[in-house]
């Protein structure tokens, strides 16, 4: 099953390469024309258990050969002085429309679905698509063809627009109605990370090449921020903080990019950090397998907690205090002093991100490829639902209290009952997606 990731992760390294020399200079806001033809990957790392340490997808953890005694790190409060402002006028170009598409059965999906509007459902796949399905019934609504894999969740503007990054160092602006590309904007490496979408209107994302970039909602950058690694999924703060974990977890003006403050121990977290705005408490997970409790207006440690494997995914904060964390086993801890109140261990396992449902039912796919809705107080398991997969995403919970997942390896995206784990719809994403003569 690892070399199956690893094959997904650096086969899409290569297959960014085999298109590199027709892609845009970066920093550039751009449309181009529809995907190139699929290429043949062979992975050229067969020993590396997949492990991709800079995922940002909210997937679950690719190499826990950890050491269980990383209890005594000390963590610092560091001034950062790197920030740079640069307001840059960015040219844009109109191209035509993407060619139809044809299917062969059979993908991959990485990241977490995300849930749109009351009927839409967006994912994207380690073939280089991204699907909008009709939410009651798993119907293809349409498909967009960047030239990389796209491995992070896609996120949903309050207009409805839908924004990824993908593997081709770029980030999209889709029509969430139709997948008609607004814009993109391009990067010096890959981006495997969600965009972060701030109330002042920006867009904020970590990449490969060490920056946090802020664009406008017309794709130009407002200001660029670069750390000392690959970054993850930012998050944003109601007074338009950003916070992203890289070399280091930084606090940024969201404005400007200046840094507010540094925290520095053994990062990098693969996902966004969780912000809890009422105690003003930051929750960041980090590759040491450790989960840390940051005050969010200082970057001053609270707590920290240990586990033995690597943490790559965003915790979840639920009802009554408590903090939800997928390691080796899903973690229940005190919020407020990361104390341990349960777990849940289905042997040598890997967890996804959790999620919150209305209800409070905390949701949960394991690498043994099953979900599970589990009492998030007592722990208990509520129901499951077997995939016969990998599950390598969190799932994702509709208004209605409904689940949606995606499994890695067979390329199916489910629908789900919250109450009983029963299937809606099933949707199969193909193998690969080939220019077609045919209507969409």
């Amino acid at each position: 099953m690892s070399s199956q990731i690893a094959q997904r992760i650096f086969g899409s390294m290569l297959a960014v390469a085999a298109v590199a020399g027709a892609m845009p200079v970066s920093g550039q806001t751009v449309t181009t024309p529809g995907a190139a033809p699929p290429v043949s990957i062979v992975n050229p790392y067969p020993n590396t258990n997949g492990y991709n340490p800079y995922g940002g997808y909210g997937g679950r953890r690719r190499n826990r050969n950890r050491n269980a005694n990383n209890n005594a790190n000390n963590g610092t409060t560091n001034n950062a002085n790197n920030g740079t402002n640069t307001n840059r006028t960015n040219r844009t170009t109109r191209t035509p429309p993407e060619p139809p598409v044809k299917f062969v059965p059979g993908g991959d999906i990485n990241p977490a679905p995300a849930v749109g509007d009351a009927s839409r459902v967006y994912v994207g796949t380690g073939r280089r698509a991204v699907y909008a399905l009709n939410r009651a019934t798993g119907k293809r609504l349409w498909t967009f063809q960047p030239k990389g894999d796209v491995t992070a969740s896609p996120a949903v503007g309050p207009d409805g627009t839908v924004y990824i990054t993908s593997y081709d160092h770029a980030v999209y602006a889709l029509n969430g109605a139709t997948g008609a590309k607004k814009w993109q904007f391009v990067t010096r490496d890959l981006l495997s990370s969600t965009p972060a979408l701030g109330a002042n209107g920006l867009i904020y994302i970590g990449g490969y090449d060490h920056s946090v970039y802020a664009l406008d909602t017309s794709g130009l950058k407002k200001w660029e921020f670069k750390t000392g690694s690959a970054v993850a999924s930012p998050a944003v703060g109601p007074d338009g903080t950003v916070y992203v974990g890289a070399d280091k977890v930084y606090a940024l003006d969201g404005t400007t990019g200046k840094p507010k403050w540094a925290f520095s121990n053994n990062f990098v977290g693969n996902d966004a950090p969780l912000l809890d705005s009422r105690s003003s408490t930051l929750y960041v997970g980090a590759h040491d397998g450790t989960i840390y409790s940051l005050n969010a207006r200082t970057g001053a440690k609270n707590w920290q907690f240990a586990t033995p494997g690597i943490i790559e995914s965003a915790p979840a904060l639920g009802p009554g205090g408590m903090l939800y964390v997928g390691a080796d086993k899903l973690y229940a801890l005190d919020a407020k002093t990361g104390r341990a109140l349960w777990t849940l261990d289905q042997g040598d396992d890997d967890w996804s991100a959790p999620a919150l449902g209305p209800d409070g039912t905390l949701y949960v796919g394991c690498s043994n490829g099953t979900i599970y809705a589990v009492n998030p107080t007592t722990g208990k398991v509520s129901w499951t639902f077997p995939t016969q997969d990998d599950l390598a995403s969190a799932p994702a919970v509709g208004p209605d209290g409904n689940v949606f997942l995606a499994s890695a390896g067979a390329g199916r995206v489910y629908a789900l009952n919250h109450r009983s784990g029963g299937v809606f719809w099933q949707f199969q994403t193909p193998a690969q997606v080939t220019p077609a003569a045919t209507t969409r």
